[in-house]
């Protein structure tokens, strides 16, 4: 649904935004006629997404699912919030995109997310909370850039 959406966004000229690969290392192979082989992550992840803006600007965010009505601030990982912290203080549009049971998202402004103990006194946010940055779903797409309807 993401991928969908970084799509659409390329084809009209608003953003250049690429799932970053996991590092993975080779254990063996499995089935080299069929390509296949057996792997594991080489090392902890970055955030999910990354790229630029039209105008310049980066965009770097990671993916969050919750099937409850709350996410969790550690559901990111010690790496993740290091760089999401430098690309913020460098400039760059950073954040969370949340999914609830697939239903709703909302893509919450790394400021938001960082300071959230502070803010609402725990570290999670139910989704109630989350709903000033609910983001437009529409033909199977997560439109992160875009509010919903009748939103902000």
């Amino acid at each position: 649904m993401i991928l969908a959406a970084c799509a659409d966004y390329r084809e009209t000229g608003r953003a250049q935004i690429d799932k970053t690969p996991e590092p993975m290392r080779i254990i063996r192979p499995y089935d080299r006629r069929a390509g296949q082989f057996v792997a594991v992550f080489a090392k902890k992840a970055q955030p999910d997404f990354k790229g630029v803006l039209k105008g310049g600007r980066m965009i770097v965010f990671d993916a969050k699912h919750t099937d409850s009505d709350r996410v969790q601030y550690s559901a990111i990982t010690d790496e993740q919030r290091v760089c999401l912290d430098h690309c913020a203080a460098m400039g760059a549009e950073a954040g969370v995109l949340v999914s609830f049971g697939f239903a709703r998202c909302y893509m919450i402004p790394w400021a938001i997310w960082r300071g959230m103990k502070k803010q609402y006194g725990r570290k999670y946010m139910l989704e109630d909370e989350a709903g000033l940055y609910e983001v437009k779903m529409q033909s199977g797409r997560v439109y992160f850039l875009d509010a919903k309807e009748g939103e902000r």
